[in-house]
């Protein structure tokens, strides 16, 4: 398990990579400050949550992010991977996010809460 300090040497290091990725693509600070806003209410908000692997929950969105980042989407969808998870497993809502962050980000981290109550059929193959 984890010390304090070492979660909290993880987490910086994490968040020093998401801005590094993204600053290495040349994006404009507001967008990079709108990332770091994202990923400090989630660290905030996941506060003392670790995963069965003794990580800190806020790993998981901060790989979905670090995933977005390298696919070149736009701030408030690199946000929204950063938040996703905020509104099932913590004590933040979706009013929080849209305060915080605005509609757009609001309703991505909605739409993603979403996903997963659809379920998926696939399709049959005739024989």
């Amino acid at each position: 398990m984890r010390t304090s300090n070492g979660i909290n040497q993880l987490q910086n290091e994490s968040l020093s990579s998401l801005l590094a990725g993204m600053a290495s693509q040349g994006r404009a600070d507001p967008e990079i400050a709108l990332v770091k806003r994202a990923y400090e209410f989630a660290k905030l908000a996941h506060d003392g949550q670790l995963r069965k692997s003794g990580e800190p929950y806020l790993m998981h969105p901060s790989a979905v992010a670090e995933r977005l980042i390298a696919m070149r989407l736009d701030a408030e969808t690199i946000a929204a991977g950063l938040l996703h998870d905020t509104c099932e497993d913590t004590a933040a809502n979706i009013s929080d996010i849209k305060k915080e962050f605005g509609d757009n980000v609001a309703f991505l981290v909605e739409g993603v809460t979403k996903l997963d109550q659809i379920r998926y059929k696939g399709t049959e193959k005739n024989a």
